[in-house]
């Protein structure tokens, strides 16, 4: 009886994951975040997904068996580096722009049944925490990350365009 109790036990916390699981990405697809990769940390006992924000910029979500959320910014690469102080301000900059739409991530989630565990750390966002998260752990190539850069850029460049376009049109005499 007690192997049956155990073994309904962790199948219900596997559910019960498994619905923690879906309702993260479905919020962060929600949010305009692509899914890049997952991976699971046996040591750790959790969960990781890495999104694509923008450019190199990724985020790390961890869920832990316990409930736990872990939220990280970073520049993907396939190695770790130091980063340039360009690179750094900016990735503050995504930092500081994730912390007023963690909010609206947190709404979200409780609007699909899932209830958040008290917040345990927020931290501001620090040069001090630019990182860069390593692709490879997920099973991605750094080429891959570029490749979605640059098509964001070729978007970015084509509504530049077509922006210069309209405006043209507004302005010229007719």
């Amino acid at each position: 009886v007690a192997m049956c109790d155990q073994a309904s036990k962790e199948l219900e916390e596997r559910e019960t994951r498994l619905q923690v699981e879906k309702a993260l990405q479905e919020c962060m697809e929600e949010m305009g975040y692509s899914l890049l990769g997952k991976r699971s940390d046996s040591i750790n006992d959790t969960t990781d997904s890495l999104y694509h924000m923008h450019g190199q910029t990724v985020l790390r979500v961890s869920h832990s068996r316990t409930g736990q959320i872990a939220m990280e910014i970073g520049l993907g690469e396939t190695r770790h580096r130091v980063m340039q102080e360009s690179e750094v301000s900016e990735l503050v900059r995504d930092m500081g722009s994730f912390c007023g739409a963690y909010d609206e991530f947190k709404r979200r989630l409780r609007s699909k049944g899932i209830v958040e565990q008290e917040e345990l750390f927020r931290f501001p966002a620090s040069d001090e925490f630019a990182h860069t998260i390593d692709l490879s752990e997920f099973g991605m190539k750094e080429e891959a990350i570029q490749a979605i850069a640059q098509q964001e850029a070729g978007r970015q460049e084509g509504f530049s365009e077509q922006a210069q376009l309209y405006q043209y049109i507004d302005n010229r005499e007719v």
